[in-house]
């Protein structure tokens, strides 16, 4: 899987548990610790959060890691 790829699944996974999660970009970036801006290259695969972020998303979603990359949604 190239980086673009990694981007755009990471990006789909994390707008469908934000939607989930009832959460607007703003909230789930003032949660993680990134701008609102942020938050949309991220769901839009434009970048790769970095560790720090992602691992932020990961507990104000409350989804394990497998979730964010691989789209196992419970």
């Amino acid at each position: 899987m190239t980086k673009e790829q990694m981007a755009e699944r990471l990006g789909r996974n994390l707008f469908l548990l934000r939607r989930q999660a009832g959460l607007s970009q703003g909230e789930l970036g003032r949660q993680a610790g990134v701008s609102q801006p942020k938050v949309s290259q991220f769901e839009q695969g434009v970048a790769l959060p970095p560790l720090e972020i992602f691992i932020g998303f990961c507990q104000a979603l409350e989804a394990s890691p497998d979730q964010l990359l691989k789209g196992m949604i419970t």
